[in-house]
C-alpha cells in the first residue's frame, strides 16, 4: 500500500509523484532496490520476445485505470534488464472495447511501434476456444488474453459495485469474457470465483501481479458515477484475494456500507477455487506514506528496513506475542487499534537494535481494563513505512 498527499491535486494527477509511488511499491514488495529488476524479477523466464499484457478496468470513465498509471507502470517494465532490451510494442493494454480504452483517455495503437492498445473488439481479435465453464455459464476468452501475451499485470480501479460489493482484481476479469453480463446473478458469487479459477485452468497462471489503481475511488453508488474519495495511491501484490480483502477495508474506511455483498472474495479463497488468502492475520500489509518527501533531499525519509512477522498465538485468550526484526537500528512505533480505529494501546514506542524481537500484549487498553472479544489492529510504524497486522482477541 504506498499512497501520498502529493499525488494529486483537486482531479490532476501529478505523474512524478505518482511514478514515485508506483517505483517505490515495487521496490518493497520484491526487496529489490532496482526499479527494472524489481519488476523483471516477477516473470520469471522473461525474454526479448515476451510479451506483457496490462488488463485495465475502463467501464466508468470517470473512475477508470487511469492512463497516467499505466505509464507508471510501463515506464518500471521499460527498465528490466533483459538481454536485447524490452521493446515497448511488446506491451499491450488491453479491455473489451476500443471505444472504452478512447473515453477513458488511452491512444489506440495496432502498429508496430510504441506500446500497444486496442480492445477485444479491435478488428481481427475477439473471444476464443477454449470454452469456460463458469458455475454452469459458458464464456470466451479475449485472444489478447488466451493468445497473445505471455504474462498479464491486472490494473483495476478501487470502486463499490451495486450487484458484487466490490470491483477489484477479482472482477476486473469480467472485462476479459464474452459475457459479463450473464455473470451477475447471487452477487456474482460464485461467478466470480469460478471465472478466476476456469482461466488459470485454462490458460495457465499467466497473471503474475496486481495493482489497483486507488487514486480516485467510489465507495458508494458504483460502480458508475463520479469519484466519491482519494485515497491518492496503489495497491499491490499477488495475490488477488488479499489484495481485494485490503480493498474492500480501504472502501469500508471511507464510507461504504454494504460490505456484506461482497461475498466472493472470501469465497475465492476457498475449495474448489483456492484463489488465495483471506485470513487476515496472515496478510502482511505494507503501508508507506509520502515517498515522495524524500525524494529533493535524498537519504532523507529513508525507512528502516524492517519486518513485522507474525503475532501468535492468533486468535489469542490471554496474551498475544508479537514479532518483528530490523536490519538496522530504528525507532520503533507500535501500537494496537480496535475495528474502528481507536488507539486502545501504545506496545512500544523507542529505538531498538538490529535483528529480531518479540513484545507481548495482554488484551487490555492504556488504563489496564481488558478488552473485549473481537478484531484488532498491530501497526508498526518505522520511518515512513508502516506494517499491520490482525489479531483475534477471545474472552
Amino acid at each position: 500500500m504506498v499512497t501520498d498527499d502529493n499525488c494529486t491535486s483537486g482531479s490532476a494527477i501529478n505523474t512524478d509523484v505518482l511514478q514515485i509511488i508506483v517505483d517505490t511499491g515495487i521496490t518493497a514488495y520484491t526487496g529489490i532496490t532496482n526499479v527494472g529488476e524489481a519488476w523483471m524479477s516477477l516473470f520469471t523466464g522473461i525474454t526479448s520476445d515476451s510479451v506483457i499484457g496490462i488488463k485495465v478496468s475502463l467501464l466508468n470513465p470517470l473512475v477508470a485505470t487511469k492512463p497516467e498509471t499505466a505509464q507508471a507502470v510501463i515506464n518500471g517494465l521499460l527498465q528490466m534488464p533483459i538481454t536485447g532490451g524490452f521493446d515497448p510494442n511488446n506491451i499491450i493494454i488491453w479491455d473489451r472495447t476500443n471505444y472504452d480504452l478512447i473515453n477513458a483517455g488511452y491512444t489506440i495503437n495496432t502498429g508496430t511501434i510504441g506500446v500497444r492498445c486496442f480492445g477485444t473488439n479491435q478488428s481481427g481479435v475477439g473471444y476464443s476456444l477454449p470454452a469456460l465453464n463458469v458455475n454452469g455459464i459458458t464464456s470466451y476468452t479475449s485472444v489478447i488474453f488466451s493468445q497473445y501475451i505471455d504474462y498479464l499485470i491486472n490494473l483495476p480501479v478501487i470502486k463499490d459495485h451495486s450487484f458484487s460489493g466490490a470491483t477489484l482484481t477479482l472482477k476486473c476479469h469480467y472485462g476479459s469474457i464474452s459475457n459479463p453480463g450473464s455473470l451477475h446473478y447471487s452477487y456474482c458469487d460464485p461467478y466470480i470465483p469460478a471465472l478466476n479459477r476456469e482461466l488459470i485452468d485454462a490458460l495457465g497462471d499467466k497473471q503474475k501481479f496486481c495493482l489497483v489503481d486507488s487514486i480516485f475511488g467510489i465507495f458508494s453508488g458504483g460502480p458508475n458515477g463520479p469519484p466519491d474519495f482519494a485515497y491518492n495511491g496503489v495497491i499491490l501484490g499477488e495475490d488477488m484475494v488479499s489484495i481485494d480483502h485490503i480493498g474492500l477495508d480501504i472502501l469500508v474506511e471511507n464510507g461504504m456500507n454494504h460490505a456484506w455483498q461482497a461475498t466472493h472474495i472470501e469465497t475465492a479463497s476457498q475449495p474448489p477455487y483456492n484463489l488465495g488468502n483471506y485470513n487476515p492475520s496472515l496478510i502482511e500489509r505494507i503501508d508507506i506514506q509520502n515517498p515522495s518527501t524524500g525524494v529533493s533531499n535524498p537519504g532523507a525519509g529513508e525507512p528502516t528496513d524492517f519486518r513485522l512477522i507474525n503475532s501468535y498465538p492468533n486468535p489469542f485468550n490471554q496474551s498475544a506475542f508479537i514479532r518483528f526484526s530490523l536490519s538496522k537500528p530504528g525507532l520503533v512505533n507500535m501500537t494496537i487499534y480496535d475495528v474502528r480505529g481507536r488507539l486502545v494501546k501504545v506496545i512500544a514506542d523507542g529505538d531498538f537494535s538490529p535483528g529480531q524481537h518479540t513484545l507481548s500484549w495482554n488484551g487490555v487498553d492504556a488504563s489496564g481494563i481488558p478488552l473485549p472479544s473481537g478484531a484488532y489492529f498491530c501497526r508498526m510504524v518505522s520511518g515512513n513505512i508502516a506494517r499491520t497486522l490482525k489479531m483475534m482477541l477471545v474472552r
